[in-house]
Protein backbone atom coordinates (compact mmCIF):
# COMPACT_ATOMS: atom_id res chain seq x y z
CA UNK A 1 0.00 0.00 0.00
CA UNK A 2 1.61 3.23 -0.93
CA UNK A 3 2.19 5.74 1.76
CA UNK A 4 3.89 9.01 0.35
CA UNK A 5 3.82 12.31 1.65
CA UNK A 6 2.60 14.52 -1.78
CA UNK A 7 2.07 18.16 -1.75
CA UNK A 8 -0.45 19.14 -3.96
CA UNK A 9 0.45 21.73 -7.12
CA UNK A 10 -2.63 23.96 -6.37
CA UNK A 11 -4.89 24.48 -3.10
CA UNK A 12 -8.16 26.46 -4.39
CA UNK A 13 -11.09 27.24 -1.23
CA UNK A 14 -14.03 27.83 -2.33
CA UNK A 15 -17.58 28.53 -0.70
CA UNK A 16 -20.30 25.74 -1.30
CA UNK A 17 -24.21 26.72 -0.92
CA UNK A 18 -26.17 24.44 1.69
CA UNK A 19 -28.24 21.79 0.06
CA UNK A 20 -28.66 20.32 -3.11
CA UNK A 21 -26.75 23.33 -4.92
CA UNK A 22 -23.83 22.24 -2.62
CA UNK A 23 -23.93 19.22 -3.94
CA UNK A 24 -23.93 20.01 -7.58
CA UNK A 25 -20.76 22.16 -6.49
CA UNK A 26 -19.01 19.25 -5.11
CA UNK A 27 -20.01 16.65 -8.04
CA UNK A 28 -18.80 19.02 -10.78
CA UNK A 29 -15.36 19.10 -8.67
CA UNK A 30 -15.22 15.33 -8.15
CA UNK A 31 -16.42 14.61 -12.30
CA UNK A 32 -12.94 17.46 -13.34
CA UNK A 33 -10.57 15.36 -11.10
CA UNK A 34 -12.40 12.00 -12.39
CA UNK A 35 -11.31 13.66 -15.80
CA UNK A 36 -8.04 14.76 -15.51
CA UNK A 37 -6.94 11.82 -13.48
CA UNK A 38 -8.21 9.49 -16.72
CA UNK A 39 -5.11 11.39 -18.48
CA UNK A 40 -2.48 11.19 -16.03
CA UNK A 41 -0.15 9.09 -16.42
CA UNK A 42 0.44 7.51 -13.56
CA UNK A 43 -2.85 6.40 -12.68
CA UNK A 44 -3.34 5.21 -15.79
CA UNK A 45 -0.24 3.14 -15.36
CA UNK A 46 -1.63 1.66 -12.30
CA UNK A 47 -5.10 0.46 -13.66
CA UNK A 48 -3.07 -1.11 -16.67
CA UNK A 49 -1.16 -2.58 -14.38
CA UNK A 50 -4.03 -3.91 -12.40
CA UNK A 51 -5.83 -5.28 -15.33
CA UNK A 52 -3.23 -6.69 -17.45
CA UNK A 53 -4.72 -10.51 -17.12
CA UNK A 54 -8.43 -9.49 -17.89
CA UNK A 55 -9.77 -9.77 -21.48
CA UNK A 56 -9.78 -6.99 -23.39
CA UNK A 57 -13.29 -5.93 -23.69
CA UNK A 58 -14.13 -7.39 -20.46
CA UNK A 59 -15.15 -4.34 -18.61
CA UNK A 60 -17.01 -6.23 -15.49
CA UNK A 61 -13.85 -8.49 -14.44
CA UNK A 62 -11.56 -4.82 -15.24
CA UNK A 63 -14.20 -3.22 -13.04
CA UNK A 64 -14.05 -5.53 -10.28
CA UNK A 65 -10.75 -6.00 -10.17
CA UNK A 66 -10.23 -2.34 -9.93
CA UNK A 67 -12.85 -1.89 -6.90
CA UNK A 68 -10.88 -3.94 -4.81
CA UNK A 69 -7.85 -2.88 -5.27
CA UNK A 70 -8.71 0.57 -4.31
CA UNK A 71 -10.89 -0.70 -1.32
CA UNK A 72 -7.97 -2.74 -0.17
CA UNK A 73 -5.10 -0.04 -0.62
CA UNK A 74 -6.60 3.14 0.09
CA UNK A 75 -7.46 4.04 3.73
CA UNK A 76 -10.83 6.15 4.42
CA UNK A 77 -10.27 8.99 6.23
CA UNK A 78 -13.19 11.73 7.08
CA UNK A 79 -12.60 15.39 5.52
CA UNK A 80 -11.90 18.20 7.69
CA UNK A 81 -14.12 19.19 10.62
CA UNK A 82 -14.82 22.86 8.63
CA UNK A 83 -14.49 21.38 4.71
CA UNK A 84 -15.51 19.48 2.42
CA UNK A 85 -12.14 18.41 0.52
CA UNK A 86 -11.82 16.97 -2.91
CA UNK A 87 -8.88 15.80 -3.83
CA UNK A 88 -7.19 14.45 -7.03
CA UNK A 89 -6.93 10.73 -8.08
CA UNK A 90 -3.04 10.74 -8.50
CA UNK A 91 -3.08 12.21 -4.83
CA UNK A 92 -5.39 9.67 -3.60
CA UNK A 93 -3.59 6.94 -5.19
CA UNK A 94 -0.27 8.27 -4.18
CA UNK A 95 -1.14 8.34 -0.26
CA UNK A 96 -3.28 5.89 -0.06
CA UNK A 97 -5.75 7.98 1.96
CA UNK A 98 -9.23 9.67 1.39
CA UNK A 99 -13.14 9.50 1.74
CA UNK A 100 -16.20 7.90 0.08
CA UNK A 101 -15.89 11.14 -2.88
CA UNK A 102 -11.85 10.67 -2.92
CA UNK A 103 -12.17 6.95 -3.29
CA UNK A 104 -14.61 7.36 -6.04
CA UNK A 105 -12.30 9.79 -7.76
CA UNK A 106 -9.91 7.39 -8.34
CA UNK A 107 -12.08 4.31 -9.03
CA UNK A 108 -13.32 6.45 -11.85
CA UNK A 109 -10.11 8.20 -13.32
CA UNK A 110 -8.92 4.53 -13.60
CA UNK A 111 -11.92 3.19 -15.43
CA UNK A 112 -12.35 6.20 -17.26
CA UNK A 113 -8.44 6.23 -18.32
CA UNK A 114 -9.15 2.23 -19.65
CA UNK A 115 -12.29 3.50 -21.87
CA UNK A 116 -15.23 2.61 -19.50
CA UNK A 117 -17.92 4.94 -18.69
CA UNK A 118 -19.20 6.05 -15.48
CA UNK A 119 -21.50 7.79 -13.12
CA UNK A 120 -21.72 8.76 -10.14
CA UNK A 121 -24.44 8.46 -7.19
CA UNK A 122 -26.13 10.38 -4.24
CA UNK A 123 -27.99 9.30 -1.45
CA UNK A 124 -29.64 10.55 1.42
CA UNK A 125 -29.41 7.49 3.93
CA UNK A 126 -29.51 9.83 7.47
CA UNK A 127 -33.07 9.63 8.70
CA UNK A 128 -34.36 13.40 9.81
CA UNK A 129 -31.90 14.87 7.10
CA UNK A 130 -32.80 15.50 3.64
CA UNK A 131 -29.26 16.09 2.32
CA UNK A 132 -27.27 14.05 0.28
CA UNK A 133 -24.67 11.99 2.94
CA UNK A 134 -22.90 9.18 0.35
CA UNK A 135 -21.56 9.21 -2.97
CA UNK A 136 -20.52 5.87 -4.59
CA UNK A 137 -20.08 5.16 -8.62
CA UNK A 138 -21.25 2.97 -10.91
CA UNK A 139 -19.80 1.65 -14.02
CA UNK A 140 -21.50 0.81 -17.43
CA UNK A 141 -20.21 -3.22 -18.23
CA UNK A 142 -21.69 -5.34 -20.32
CA UNK A 143 -24.26 -6.82 -17.90
CA UNK A 144 -25.08 -2.98 -17.22
CA UNK A 145 -24.97 -0.32 -14.87
CA UNK A 146 -22.98 -1.99 -11.74
CA UNK A 147 -22.66 -0.25 -8.97
CA UNK A 148 -19.34 -0.10 -6.61
CA UNK A 149 -18.96 1.75 -2.93
CA UNK A 150 -15.28 1.12 -2.27
CA UNK A 151 -15.38 2.97 1.13
CA UNK A 152 -18.56 1.18 2.66
CA UNK A 153 -17.18 -1.83 5.20
CA UNK A 154 -18.31 -5.29 3.57
CA UNK A 155 -19.21 -3.96 -0.07
CA UNK A 156 -18.69 -6.11 -3.19
CA UNK A 157 -19.26 -5.59 -6.73
CA UNK A 158 -23.12 -4.78 -7.86
CA UNK A 159 -23.93 -3.52 -3.53
CA UNK A 160 -26.14 -0.65 -3.15
CA UNK A 161 -27.28 1.08 -0.04
CA UNK A 162 -30.65 -1.12 1.43
CA UNK A 163 -32.04 2.24 3.34
CA UNK A 164 -32.15 5.78 1.34
CA UNK A 165 -35.26 7.86 1.47
CA UNK A 166 -33.48 9.91 -1.86
CA UNK A 167 -31.42 9.35 -4.84
CA UNK A 168 -29.73 11.03 -7.43
CA UNK A 169 -27.42 9.77 -10.33
CA UNK A 170 -25.07 12.22 -11.73
CA UNK A 171 -23.61 11.91 -15.54
CA UNK A 172 -19.68 13.01 -15.86
CA UNK A 173 -21.44 15.49 -19.14
CA UNK A 174 -23.44 17.39 -16.53
CA UNK A 175 -26.73 15.27 -16.67
CA UNK A 176 -28.57 14.96 -13.22
CA UNK A 177 -31.74 13.09 -12.25
CA UNK A 178 -33.02 12.93 -8.91
CA UNK A 179 -34.77 9.62 -8.26
CA UNK A 180 -35.98 10.26 -4.42
CA UNK A 181 -36.44 6.66 -4.03
CA UNK A 182 -39.34 6.57 -6.27
CA UNK A 183 -39.67 2.51 -6.32
CA UNK A 184 -39.39 1.89 -2.68
CA UNK A 185 -42.23 4.76 -1.98
CA UNK A 186 -44.12 3.53 -4.67
CA UNK A 187 -44.54 -0.19 -3.02
CA UNK A 188 -44.77 0.86 0.38
CA UNK A 189 -47.98 3.12 -1.36
CA UNK A 190 -48.99 -0.30 -2.86
CA UNK A 191 -48.49 -2.77 0.13
CA UNK A 192 -50.50 0.54 2.37
CA UNK A 193 -53.06 0.34 -0.26
CA UNK A 194 -53.65 -3.64 -0.43
CA UNK A 195 -53.67 -3.68 3.80
CA UNK A 196 -56.71 -1.15 3.79
CA UNK A 197 -58.68 -3.19 1.16
CA UNK A 198 -58.05 -6.31 3.27
CA UNK A 199 -59.24 -4.02 6.00
CA UNK A 200 -62.40 -3.18 4.38
CA UNK A 201 -63.06 -6.59 3.08
CA UNK A 202 -63.10 -8.14 6.28
CA UNK A 203 -64.79 -5.16 7.70
CA UNK A 204 -67.60 -5.61 4.90
CA UNK A 205 -67.99 -9.63 5.49
CA UNK A 206 -68.08 -9.31 9.45
CA UNK A 207 -71.07 -6.72 9.03
CA UNK A 208 -72.75 -9.03 6.20
CA UNK A 209 -72.31 -12.10 8.60
CA UNK A 210 -73.65 -10.40 11.80
CA UNK A 211 -76.90 -9.25 9.46
CA UNK A 212 -77.01 -12.87 8.66
CA UNK A 213 -76.91 -13.95 12.40
CA UNK A 214 -78.89 -11.40 13.05
CA UNK A 215 -81.92 -12.65 10.26
CA UNK A 216 -81.61 -16.46 11.60
CA UNK A 217 -82.05 -15.45 15.02
CA UNK A 218 -85.20 -13.54 13.93
CA UNK A 219 -86.35 -16.57 12.19
CA UNK A 220 -86.30 -18.67 15.47
CA UNK A 221 -87.97 -15.84 17.48
CA UNK A 222 -90.88 -15.02 14.82
CA UNK A 223 -91.85 -18.31 13.55
CA UNK A 224 -90.72 -21.39 16.42
CA UNK A 225 -90.50 -24.17 14.43
CA UNK A 226 -90.42 -23.40 11.23
CA UNK A 227 -87.92 -20.71 11.72
CA UNK A 228 -85.47 -23.17 13.46
CA UNK A 229 -86.25 -25.46 10.09
CA UNK A 230 -85.10 -22.71 7.69
CA UNK A 231 -82.57 -22.03 10.07
CA UNK A 232 -81.08 -25.68 9.63
CA UNK A 233 -81.55 -25.99 5.87
CA UNK A 234 -79.72 -22.33 5.07
CA UNK A 235 -77.05 -23.80 7.53
CA UNK A 236 -77.39 -27.53 5.97
CA UNK A 237 -77.29 -26.17 2.08
CA UNK A 238 -73.78 -23.38 3.27
CA UNK A 239 -72.30 -26.89 4.64
CA UNK A 240 -72.36 -28.33 1.22
CA UNK A 241 -69.91 -25.72 0.30
CA UNK A 242 -65.89 -25.14 1.38
CA UNK A 243 -67.55 -21.92 3.41
CA UNK A 244 -70.19 -24.21 5.25
CA UNK A 245 -67.35 -26.52 6.27
CA UNK A 246 -64.71 -23.62 6.91
CA UNK A 247 -67.30 -21.84 8.83
CA UNK A 248 -67.62 -25.00 11.36
CA UNK A 249 -64.17 -24.30 12.56
CA UNK A 250 -64.97 -20.50 13.50
CA UNK A 251 -66.22 -19.32 16.47
CA UNK A 252 -68.28 -16.20 15.51
CA UNK A 253 -69.50 -17.53 12.30
CA UNK A 254 -73.48 -17.51 11.78
CA UNK A 255 -72.61 -20.90 9.88
CA UNK A 256 -71.76 -22.99 12.63
CA UNK A 257 -73.99 -25.31 13.81
CA UNK A 258 -74.75 -26.11 17.43
CA UNK A 259 -75.61 -29.59 18.89
CA UNK A 260 -78.96 -29.44 18.73
CA UNK A 261 -78.95 -28.67 15.02
CA UNK A 262 -77.04 -31.25 14.40
CA UNK A 263 -79.65 -33.44 15.55
CA UNK A 264 -82.40 -31.78 14.02
CA UNK A 265 -80.14 -32.13 10.21
CA UNK A 266 -80.04 -35.95 11.15
CA UNK A 267 -83.58 -36.80 11.91
CA UNK A 268 -84.24 -34.31 8.98
CA UNK A 269 -82.11 -36.38 6.99
CA UNK A 270 -83.14 -39.77 8.03
CA UNK A 271 -87.24 -38.94 7.40
CA UNK A 272 -86.34 -37.36 3.94
CA UNK A 273 -84.32 -40.35 3.31
CA UNK A 274 -86.72 -42.79 4.16
CA UNK A 275 -89.27 -40.83 1.81
CA UNK A 276 -87.03 -40.78 -1.00
CA UNK A 277 -86.82 -44.69 -0.84
CA UNK A 278 -89.95 -45.55 0.05
CA UNK A 279 -90.92 -44.14 -3.37
CA UNK A 280 -88.23 -45.42 -5.10
CA UNK A 281 -89.21 -49.63 -3.73
CA UNK A 282 -92.69 -48.84 -3.96
CA UNK A 283 -93.69 -49.51 -0.56
CA UNK A 284 -92.63 -53.05 -0.04
CA UNK A 285 -90.16 -52.42 1.97
CA UNK A 286 -91.38 -49.01 3.67
CA UNK A 287 -91.88 -49.86 7.02
CA UNK A 288 -87.71 -51.99 6.93
CA UNK A 289 -86.55 -48.66 5.32
CA UNK A 290 -88.25 -46.76 7.88
CA UNK A 291 -87.25 -48.33 10.98
CA UNK A 292 -83.91 -48.62 9.50
CA UNK A 293 -83.57 -44.58 8.92
CA UNK A 294 -84.65 -44.20 11.80
CA UNK A 295 -82.28 -46.72 13.69
CA UNK A 296 -79.47 -44.17 11.52
CA UNK A 297 -81.17 -40.99 12.79
CA UNK A 298 -81.31 -42.42 16.20
CA UNK A 299 -77.57 -43.36 16.05
CA UNK A 300 -76.32 -40.16 14.46
CA UNK A 301 -78.31 -38.58 17.04
CA UNK A 302 -76.59 -40.51 19.71
CA UNK A 303 -73.02 -40.03 18.15
CA UNK A 304 -73.88 -35.86 18.03
CA UNK A 305 -74.78 -36.46 21.65
CA UNK A 306 -71.62 -38.51 22.72
CA UNK A 307 -69.53 -36.22 20.98
CA UNK A 308 -71.26 -33.48 22.46
CA UNK A 309 -70.79 -34.95 25.66
CA UNK A 310 -66.55 -35.68 24.60
CA UNK A 311 -66.77 -32.44 23.91
CA UNK A 312 -68.08 -30.67 26.96
CA UNK A 313 -66.10 -33.12 29.34
CA UNK A 314 -63.25 -32.30 27.50
CA UNK A 315 -64.34 -28.17 28.17
CA UNK A 316 -64.72 -29.21 31.78
CA UNK A 317 -61.39 -31.05 32.07
CA UNK A 318 -59.71 -28.18 30.01
CA UNK A 319 -61.63 -25.90 33.03
CA UNK A 320 -60.15 -27.78 35.43
CA UNK A 321 -56.46 -27.81 34.44
CA UNK A 322 -56.82 -24.05 34.04
CA UNK A 323 -58.09 -23.60 37.49
CA UNK A 324 -55.40 -26.53 38.48
CA UNK A 325 -52.92 -24.26 36.93
CA UNK A 326 -54.63 -20.82 38.62
CA UNK A 327 -53.97 -22.90 42.29
CA UNK A 328 -50.89 -23.92 41.52
CA UNK A 329 -49.95 -20.50 40.76
CA UNK A 330 -51.74 -18.90 43.78
CA UNK A 331 -50.24 -21.67 46.04
CA UNK A 332 -46.58 -20.39 44.28
CA UNK A 333 -47.67 -16.90 44.73
CA UNK A 334 -48.48 -17.86 48.54
CA UNK A 335 -45.39 -19.57 49.16
CA UNK A 336 -43.72 -16.78 47.13
CA UNK A 337 -45.30 -14.28 49.48
CA UNK A 338 -44.50 -16.04 52.63
CA UNK A 339 -40.65 -16.56 51.77
CA UNK A 340 -40.80 -13.17 50.92
CA UNK A 341 -42.55 -12.31 54.76
CA UNK A 342 -40.32 -14.53 56.35
CA UNK A 343 -37.24 -12.40 54.65
CA UNK A 344 -39.12 -9.27 55.50
CA UNK A 345 -39.54 -10.24 58.87
CA UNK A 346 -35.62 -11.33 58.93
CA UNK A 347 -34.85 -8.27 58.33
CA UNK A 348 -37.11 -6.85 60.41
CA UNK A 349 -35.35 -8.50 63.22
CA UNK A 350 -31.94 -7.70 61.98
CA UNK A 351 -32.51 -4.08 61.52
CA UNK A 352 -34.04 -4.28 64.93
CA UNK A 353 -31.12 -5.83 66.36
CA UNK A 354 -28.71 -3.31 64.58
CA UNK A 355 -31.55 -0.46 66.55
CA UNK A 356 -30.86 -1.76 70.11
CA UNK A 357 -26.81 -2.69 69.50
CA UNK A 358 -26.97 1.46 67.91
CA UNK A 359 -29.37 2.63 70.93
CA UNK A 360 -27.08 0.90 73.31
CA UNK A 361 -24.18 2.27 71.52
CA UNK A 362 -25.44 5.58 72.11
CA UNK A 363 -26.28 5.29 75.57
CA UNK A 364 -22.51 4.20 76.20
CA UNK A 365 -21.35 7.37 74.41
CA UNK A 366 -23.81 9.58 76.29
CA UNK A 367 -22.81 8.33 79.64
CA UNK A 368 -19.10 8.46 78.96
CA UNK A 369 -19.88 12.19 76.90
CA UNK A 370 -21.24 12.85 80.40
CA UNK A 371 -18.77 11.33 82.55
CA UNK A 372 -16.39 13.94 80.56
CA UNK A 373 -18.53 17.04 80.65
CA UNK A 374 -18.41 16.20 84.47
CA UNK A 375 -14.63 15.51 84.36
CA UNK A 376 -14.40 18.73 82.24
CA UNK A 377 -16.28 20.72 84.56
CA UNK A 378 -14.46 19.63 87.57
CA UNK A 379 -11.02 20.31 86.00
CA UNK A 380 -12.44 23.73 84.82
CA UNK A 381 -13.41 24.89 87.92
CA UNK A 382 -10.34 23.12 90.33
CA UNK A 383 -8.43 24.94 87.26
CA UNK A 384 -10.48 28.08 87.91
CA UNK A 385 -10.28 27.52 91.46
CA UNK A 386 -6.62 27.29 91.13
CA UNK A 387 -6.43 30.47 89.00
CA UNK A 388 -7.96 32.39 91.48
CA UNK A 389 -5.99 31.21 94.02
CA UNK A 390 -3.08 32.36 91.85
CA UNK A 391 -4.78 35.24 90.97
CA UNK A 392 -5.54 36.17 94.80
CA UNK A 393 -1.56 35.34 96.21
CA UNK A 394 -0.17 37.58 92.78
CA UNK A 395 -2.39 40.34 94.37
CA UNK A 396 -1.54 39.93 97.66
CA UNK A 397 1.97 39.27 96.33
CA UNK A 398 1.59 42.56 94.47
CA UNK A 399 -0.29 44.03 97.41
CA UNK A 400 2.71 43.52 99.86
CA UNK A 401 4.91 44.44 97.87
CA UNK A 402 2.93 47.63 96.69
CA UNK A 403 2.93 48.41 100.85
CA UNK A 404 6.29 47.15 101.32
CA UNK A 405 8.03 49.76 97.80
CA UNK A 406 4.95 52.18 99.63
CA UNK A 407 6.88 52.12 103.02
CA UNK A 408 10.21 52.35 102.03
CA UNK A 409 9.66 55.40 99.92
CA UNK A 410 8.04 56.93 103.07
CA UNK A 411 10.61 55.67 104.94
CA UNK A 412 12.75 57.59 102.22
CA UNK A 413 11.00 60.61 102.32
CA UNK A 414 10.85 60.84 106.24
CA UNK A 415 14.25 60.60 106.27
CA UNK A 416 15.29 62.90 104.00
CA UNK A 417 12.90 65.33 105.24
CA UNK A 418 14.11 64.14 108.82
CA UNK A 419 17.57 64.98 107.93
CA UNK A 420 18.93 61.38 109.38
CA UNK A 421 21.88 59.11 108.61
CA UNK A 422 20.92 55.89 107.60
CA UNK A 423 22.64 54.74 110.83
CA UNK A 424 20.28 56.90 113.09
CA UNK A 425 17.11 56.15 111.66
CA UNK A 426 18.42 52.46 112.03
CA UNK A 427 18.99 53.22 115.63
CA UNK A 428 15.32 54.64 116.32
CA UNK A 429 14.05 51.74 114.83
CA UNK A 430 15.55 49.36 116.72
CA UNK A 431 14.87 51.26 119.84
CA UNK A 432 11.18 51.39 118.58
CA UNK A 433 11.21 47.72 118.13
CA UNK A 434 13.16 47.08 121.97
CA UNK A 435 10.38 49.29 123.09
CA UNK A 436 7.74 47.09 122.05
CA UNK A 437 9.20 44.47 123.14
CA UNK A 438 9.22 45.46 126.32
CA UNK A 439 6.14 47.08 126.34
CA UNK A 440 4.64 43.23 125.22
CA UNK A 441 6.49 41.69 128.13
CA UNK A 442 5.39 44.03 130.87
CA UNK A 443 2.06 43.67 129.26
CA UNK A 444 2.04 40.08 129.70
CA UNK A 445 3.18 40.15 133.37
CA UNK A 446 1.35 42.63 134.60
CA UNK A 447 -1.65 40.86 133.64
CA UNK A 448 -3.41 44.06 132.31
CA UNK A 449 -3.43 45.88 135.27
CA UNK A 450 -1.86 48.56 134.51
CA UNK A 451 -3.63 50.97 131.92
CA UNK A 452 -1.65 51.65 128.47
CA UNK A 453 -1.91 55.35 128.95
CA UNK A 454 1.88 57.03 128.74
CA UNK A 455 4.81 55.42 128.82
CA UNK A 456 7.68 57.60 129.14
CA UNK A 457 11.16 56.11 128.42
CA UNK A 458 14.18 58.14 128.55
CA UNK A 459 15.80 59.41 125.44
CA UNK A 460 19.58 59.26 124.80
CA UNK A 461 20.32 62.36 123.71
CA UNK A 462 21.79 63.62 120.24
CA UNK A 463 24.33 65.30 121.15
CA UNK A 464 25.50 65.03 117.20
CA UNK A 465 22.67 66.72 115.17
CA UNK A 466 20.79 69.23 116.66
CA UNK A 467 18.33 69.82 113.82
CA UNK A 468 16.94 66.03 114.41
CA UNK A 469 13.09 65.91 114.30
CA UNK A 470 13.15 64.45 117.99
CA UNK A 471 14.34 67.68 119.27
CA UNK A 472 11.56 68.51 121.42
CA UNK A 473 11.33 65.69 123.30
CA UNK A 474 14.84 65.82 123.58
CA UNK A 475 14.45 69.09 125.28
CA UNK A 476 11.60 67.29 127.81
CA UNK A 477 13.69 64.27 128.67
CA UNK A 478 11.08 61.77 127.57
CA UNK A 479 9.17 60.01 124.78
CA UNK A 480 5.32 59.35 124.65
CA UNK A 481 4.61 56.30 122.56
CA UNK A 482 0.26 56.08 121.31
CA UNK A 483 -0.25 52.84 120.30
Amino acid sequence: MPHEMVKPNKVSLQEIPYGVPGTKVTIEAIVEESKKGSTDWDVISIARKLTHESAPRDNLHMANTLFWWVKNNIKFVRDPYTAELVQSAAITVKTGYGDCDDMCTSLAAMLLGLGIPVRFVTVAAEKGNPNYSHILLQAQTQNGWVSYDPATPGSFPGWFPPDYHRLAVWDIDGGYQELSGWFSKTWKRIKKEIKRAIRRIKAEIDRVERRIAKELNRWKEKHGFLGHFLNVLVKGVVLLTPIGWVSQFEEDSPFKMTSEEWKFLAKLGSVIGSGILTVITGGSTAALLVSSAVSVANAATSAVEVHDQLKKRKKILKQLKAQKARVALEKRAQREAINKLQADIEVMEMLLTKQKEAEFELALYQKKLKEDLEREKVAQKEGFEAEISRYKGEIKAATERWAVDFARKAMYEYVEKAGLSPEEFRQQLEYKREIEQRRARADHSIAFQETRENIEVPIPVDTHRQSSPWQGLVDQKKFVLYT
